[in-house]
């Protein structure tokens, strides 16, 4: 299945830690996003530092677990423009602390079978309910 992790960023270096455990679940893409309650606001050339290093990282942990692709670490980008962007994906699941109508357990049933899959994660503090209104709109 292709994955892509969809990761607000958090606190410190727990992107480091986040872009490991993604590679060596087999995750395709991993993309970096600031949403409304992301706590650290970083300045562009620090950022660029930092994705660098996510490559270096996925690098080593695609050696390390013996995949033989390297997952693409995209550009960091704001919550509205990772929700509007066509992700070429069947299924796109926010992971939000408002959700009380659906299941994974459910997701999964009505969809077994499929090719891609988009999973957005929010920050330490959670999607704000704007954020996750203009996500479901997308």
């Amino acid at each position: 299945m292709d994955i892509t992790l969809a990761q607000a960023l958090g606190k410190g270096e727990k992107m480091d830690w986040i872009v490991e455990k993604a590679t060596e679940l087999g995750v395709r893409r991993v993309a970096a996003f600031f949403s409304s309650r992301t706590i650290p606001k970083l300045e562009k050339e620090k950022m660029e530092r930092r994705q660098s290093r996510w490559k270096k990282i996925a690098l080593a942990a695609t050696k390390q677990c013996g995949r033989t692709e390297i997952p693409e670490i995209l550009a960091v980008s704001d919550f509205a423009s990772l929700v509007r962007k066509p992700w070429p994906c069947e299924l796109k699941l926010l992971f939000w602390q408002g959700e009380s109508r659906q299941t994974l357990t459910q997701i999964r049933a009505e969809n077994s079978r499929l090719g891609a899959v988009l999973l957005v994660i929010g920050p330490e503090g959670g999607f704000s309910p704007a954020e996750a209104s203009e996500a479901m709109r997308h």
